[in-house]
Order: structure tokens, then C-alpha cells, then sequence
């Protein structure tokens, strides 16, 4: 992968996030004006959960499916994918209902809206398998499309279906049929441009339990990482309250949008760090890999800088974009935003240190720094909220992402890369073909 591709597949993944990004703020908006800020908190928690639990059940499968078909092998098939997130979406689906009560805190319409919300993981699976196809084959521009209607599939319907004064109760509804339809949207986009998408090959007990094997390291990573990321939304709402979640979400939207351009990144090096493991050596070779390391530290240290310079500005602008965007109600929000800026520069040097560990197999020492980061946090949420508040939640999270950053730059690659070891026989098939990578789990 040149330098050109690197910058074509940023700059198309970065346009498609600003432009999702944009019209999710939009619907956060519109949802935070049309529940208020009791039943958003709410809803803000009854969403992370499930996130949490998609991605339980995707188990790493589409990160291994992105690493198969980027190095030219087929020994991990969609349908096998597909079949694997499906199983274990049902007993997620069952084990949500059975917790529905005690998470939406024995409000009936949070229940309701959980229990039927619940049922997106069904499609969840659809959309994840096909997504990964597409940043399998190098389709970023197709993928970054995928993205911008899933967005606005979700603006849409609540705009139609979310009149002010809505009940959260039917908020449950609108997750699955926005489900439904962006899964329809991926499926089909994947269909039509990547070669061998339709299930090829039907599913078999040995392909899938390979694929379950091989899968595992880095869906519990992805578990962890999903635990870590959600952990203060969900310690605040517990200590603190609904409003305090509420007031902590607002922050946390406008912290995940100003990521967009280094998650953009992320996605076009990750196959230039995976692809320069499977080259063989030699004298041409190794001049193209040291001028690929050297595009990729200047990557390195532009992002960070540009990490730290919208920290700055988040610092200067927060209270009002919180303003503009959620209004008097989630005045609080802004200080909050301003103690979350601090985690951007901390969070860029870890997520860049996570793709070189993961192109190295070393999942391991990955797993190590994100176990250590959660369990800062969570100490941290225990000691701080009860008592300074819910920015204890903020706060825990700034220093659980340095001691984070800190672990992974300590770190050096000592696993195996999972992929490889799915089908050492296809290695003589193998080619250089373009990928991405998910968003890592921070």
C-alpha cells in the first residue's frame, strides 16, 4: 500500500465518519430535546448496553474476517462469520430481557424499550459481517457510504417516528427497524463489489469452530475494550443518577466526533502494518517497508499534535457547543467535555501503539494494558463519584486512558498473529490486498 492509498482511504473514511458523525450529534440532539433529561440518560444507557452486548457477540469475528481477506485468504468465510455472531446474538438477546428490569431501574418503558431494542443484535450481525467484507477488500470509499446512510437511516426515523413528548417505551422499536434497514443497506453494498461475498461455501461444525477458535483472542479484547469504553457512562448513571448520565453522554458525543480523523486513520494503516508482516524479505522489499515506516511515523506524530490541538480548542469552545447543541439543560455538560479533552492526546498514542501490537499478533500484551486501564477506572469511578460528583467519572476515565497509553508504549509484540493460525496452508496463496481496521476498542 503506497502513500497515495493511505491517504485516499483516510481521507474517504474520514469523510465518511465526519458526515456520519454530524447527523448522529444531530440525532442526539433531536432525541435529548424530544425526551428530556431524565428519560435520555436513560436512553443513553439503555444504548451502550446494546452496543456492549453486539459486540459480545460479534467475538472478534469481523476483525479476523478484515485480517483473512486483506492478506488474500479464504479460509475464514462470511457465512462462517455470520453464523457464529447469529448463535451467540440469542442467548445475549435472552439474557437481556431476563436483566431488563434491573438495568432500566423498574421503569417499564426503559424495560420495554431494552427487551425490544434487544432483538437489533439479530441484524447487528448482518451489518458487522458485510462492514468487515468491505474494509476486507480495500472498499473504503463503498464502506465510509455504508456509514453515512446508517446514519441517515437513524436520523430519519427519528425525525418520522420520534415526535417531542415521545415514551421511551417505543425508542425499542426504532433500534430494530433502524437495525433492519442498515443491515439491508451493507449486505447489499458488500454483495455487489466484493468478490465471493454470497455464502461460497456453506458452514460446516469443524469451519465453525475454527472460526470461533481463532476468533476468540481478539473478541475478548474487543469485550474488554467495549467494558472500558462504557464503564464510566454506566458508573455514573449508577452513583449518580440519570441526570448525571445524561449530562456525562452529551460530553462523551462530542469527544467521540472530534476522533473521527485519527479513527480515520487507523483504519488505512492497519493493513500496512499487517501486509508488511506477510512480505517476504528482500532488498526491494525492505526499501518499500522503510519508506512505509517512515510514512507511518509521520502519520504517528501528525495526528497526536492534531489530537492536542483539539483538545485546545474543545477546552476553548465546549460550553458553547454544548450550548448550541443540547441547551441550558446540559449547561454542566461543557465541564465534564472540558476534563474528557484531556483524555485526546493519551487516547491517540494508545490506539496508534494497539494497531502495531495487533498487526503483531500480540494480543496479549493489548489485553494486559486494557485489563489494567479498567480496573484504574473502575477503582477510580468507586473512590471519585461518590465523592466529588459525577465528574469522578471523567476524571477516572483521563487518567485510566494515560496509564493505558503507558502500558502499550511499554509493551513489545510477543503472541501470534490469530490469523495466521487459522489456515497455515493457504500461506502460499497469499497476496497483498488492501483492508481496515475496525475502530479500536477505546
Amino acid at each position: 500500500m503506497s502513500g497515495d492509498r493511505i491517504a485516499r482511504d483516510t481521507a474517504a473514511v474520514f469523510a465518511g465518519r465526519i458526515v456520519a458523525q454530524l447527523l448522529l450529534v444531530v440525532a442526539t440532539v433531536l432525541l435529548a430535546a424530544h425526551l428530556g433529561l431524565d428519560a435520555f440518560g436513560r436512553y443513553a444507557v439503555i444504548a451502550g448496553v446494546i452496543l456492549l452486548a453486539n459486540v459480545v457477540t460479534t467475538f472478534g469475528t469481523d476483525m479476523l474476517l478484515i485480517r483473512e481477506m486483506a492478506a488474500g485468504r479464504r479460509s475464514v468465510q462470511p457465512a462462517d462469520a455470520l453464523v457464529v455472531q447469529l448463535a451467540l446474538s440469542v442467548p445475549a438477546i435472552i439474557a437481556i430481557a431476563i436483566a431488563a428490569p434491573l438495568i432500566g431501574g423498574g421503569d417499564p418503558g426503559a424495560t420495554a424499550a431494552l427487551r425490544i431494542g434487544s432483538w437489533s443484535l439479530l441484524p447487528a450481525a448482518a451489518f458487522s459481517v458485510a462492514t468487515a467484507a468491505l474494509r476486507g477488500a480495500g472498499r473504503a470509499g463503498r464502506y465510509a457510504g455504508v456509514g453515512i446512510l446508517a446514519a441517515v437511516i437513524q436520523l430519519g426515523a427519528i425525525l418520522a417516528f420520534a415526535p417531542a413528548g415521545v415514551r421511551i417505551g417505543t425508542l425499542g422499536w426504532l433500534l430494530l427497524g433502524c437495525g433492519l434497514a442498515s443491515a439491508a443497506v451493507a449486505w447489499l453494498a458488500a454483495a455487489t463489489v466484493v468478490p465471493g461475498f454470497t455464502l461460497e461455501r456453506r458452514p460446516t461444525l469443524a469451519t465453525l469452530g475454527a472460526t470461533a477458535r481463532a476468533s476468540a483472542p481478539i473478541g475478548g479484547l474487543a469485550i474488554a475494550g467495549m467494558a472500558y469504553q462504557r464503564a464510566a457512562l454506566l458508573g455514573v448513571a449508577v452513583a449518580a443518577g440519570p441526570a448525571a448520565a445524561g449530562w456525562f453522554g452529551a460530553g462523551a458525543r462530542i469527544l467521540d466526533a472530534s476522533k473521527s480523523g485519527h479513527q480515520a486513520l487507523y483504519t488505512a494503516l492497519y493493513p500496512l502494518h499487517a501486509a508488511g508482516r506477510e512480505r517476504s524479505a528482500g532488498p526491494e522489499r525492505t526499501t518499500g517497508r522503510l519508506s512505509e515506516a517512515r510514512a507511518i511515523a509521520v502519520a504517528r506524530r501528525r495526528s497526536i499534535v492534531v489530537a492536542g490541538a483539539i483538545a485546545v480548542g474543545i477546552l476553548v469552545a465546549g460550553p458553547a457547543l454544548v450550548d448550541r447543541l443540547f441547551g441550558p439543560a446540559f449547561a454542566p455538560a461543557a465541564t465534564g467535555l472540558a476534563v474528557l479533552a484531556l483524555s485526546l492526546v493519551p487516547s491517540a498514542v494508545a490506539s496508534h501503539r494497539t494497531i502495531e501490537l495487533l498487526a503483531a499478533g500480540a494480543e496479549r500484551s493489548i489485553g494486559v494494558a486494557l485489563v489494567a486501564s479498567l480496573a484504574t477506572l473502575v477503582v477510580l469511578l468507586i473512590a471519585l463519584v461518590p465523592r466529588i460528583g459525577w465528574l469522578g467519572g471523567a476524571w477516572a476515565l483521563v487518567a485510566a486512558e494515560c496509564v493505558d497509553a503507558w502500558l502499550l508504549i511499554r509493551a513489545r509484540p510477543a503472541g501470534r498473529n490469530v490469523a495466521h493460525d487459522v489456515a497455515p496452508a493457504d500461506r502460499g496463496r497469499s497476496k497483498e490486498v488492501g483492508g481496515e481496521l475496525p475502530e479500536p476498542a477505546r
